[in-house]
């Protein structure tokens, strides 16, 4: 055998000590666990309106654009279909934060609303006996309020009142309805539906008047809306009671806003008497819900910010993932000088459920609680981002995270 050799010793270690690599999102989330968002592409759903509805569930805007644009290039389609494509590329467009996209959208594809190519009679072959517009009114509400994006709710104003008076004078006999003749997958042109559309375009107009601090007009267009609601009213138009009593609350938060307890008491009070004979149980279950949010909400306008947190909590108690109580809720520990708590409220509630709660506002008012802390904010905003991004997708407007400030 040959010589042996004494071992050689061994020097000092060069690997250092081991560094634990934290996980924000889950020392965020403490010990609760829930599955990230699920990841899809345009290529993984049915090139139909299943497969927006696939997308937008898991708020793939960008994937639904993709698709849109996919299925108007490949996809044999008539004339409307191809409007409701485009309608629906341009409101993921809009939850993209991207005006200028949507803009270029409807002037390089759709063109004048009430262009010839447009309209049912330009194609007398496909739609024979058919006239008026094909463009979805949820498209003309769209584009009415798409200069908000931009911060110039005066032009949204103005296009509102002009889509008014057009669903005003459609009403009337006056003006283009959508069509003279039903046929699948287009638009409804029965006096109902023109209704509808009109009290949506009043919401959207309350909206906007309050957003210039314009109360007195946003209090009038909604007690003259309410004054259609008469009980006979309310029987013979789709969801009718379940419109009036939302509407008693928005003009009841619009009074508490202007300070102005005592007619906004009034109309919750109309809301918690509503004859609950014409509601199925949903819908019975939500009015209960809005009573409680009525009474919390007007606690809060008296600053009676205990009695207004017994009244999120009992709801709560029966409603856990109810987000608006969780909301005020956090507001009542902020105006009640607890600062921690109302942090502590948020947060506790995106553990329990992030794809719920992890809403525009919600992450908005919890980054404004962080600035007030000051303490670590900026690190706290960008620990919440992560949970935002691994919860509801990367297109989350980022706006909502405060990270500039």
């Amino acid at each position: 055998p040959g010589p042996s050799y004494p071992p050689v010793p061994m020097g000092p270690s060069l690997a250092g000590p081991t560094i634990e690599i934290i996980d924000p999102v889950a020392d965020f989330m403490r010990g609760h666990t829930h599955a990230p968002l699920l990841q899809l592409t345009a290529d993984m759903v049915p090139q139909s309106v299943e497969g927006i509805e696939q997308l937008s569930n898991i708020q793939c805007w960008r994937e639904v654009v993709q698709l849109c644009e996919g299925c108007v290039n490949t996809l044999q389609l008539l004339p409307h279909e191809r409007l409701q494509w485009y309608s629906a590329q341009a409101s993921a467009l809009v939850k993209l934060q991207a005006p200028d996209e949507v803009l270029n959208l409807l002037q390089k594809h759709v063109g004048a609303f009430n262009s010839d190519k447009n309209r049912y009679e330009t194609y007398p072959s496909l739609y024979p006996g058919m006239k008026g517009s094909m463009v979805p009114f949820a498209l003309r509400i769209l584009y009415a309020k798409l200069p908000l994006l931009k911060g110039d709710t005066k032009l949204a104003q103005d296009r509102l009142y002009e889509l008014l008076e057009h669903c005003q004078n459609c009403l009337a006999g006056t003006g283009a309805a959508p069509a003279t003749s039903a046929a699948p997958e287009t638009q409804d042109d029965s006096e109902a539906a023109w209704v509808e559309r009109e009290r949506r375009v009043r919401l959207e107009l309350v909206s906007t008047h309050a957003l210039l601090g314009q109360q007195h007009c946003a209090l009038t267009l909604l007690n003259d809306l309410l004054k259609k609601y008469t009980p006979e009213y309310r029987n013979t138009v789709p969801d009718g009671h379940v419109h009036y009593m939302e509407m008693l609350q928005k003009l009841g938060n619009l009074y508490l806003e202007s300070r102005q307890l005592e007619p906004a008491e009034h109309l919750f009070m109309k809301i918690e008497t509503m004859d609950e004979t014409h509601l199925d149980a949903r819908q019975q279950a939500r009015l209960a819900a809005m009573v409680m949010i009525n009474q919390g909400n007007l606690y809060m306008a008296q600053e009676e910010y205990g009695l207004a947190s017994d009244e999120f909590l009992s709801l709560l108690e029966k409603d856990p993932l109810n987000v608006e109580a969780t909301n005020n809720l956090a507001v009542c520990a902020l105006h009640s000088g607890r600062l921690t708590d109302a942090i502590m409220t948020l947060e506790n509630a995106i553990r329990q459920d992030p794809k719920r709660f992890l809403t525009e506002a919600i992450v908005f008012n919890l980054c404004t609680l962080y600035d007030l802390q000051s303490e670590r904010n900026m690190e706290r905003k960008r620990t919440l981002q992560a949970v935002v991004q691994r919860f509801r997708g990367a297109h989350f407007p980022k706006k909502y995270l405060k990270l500039d400030v």
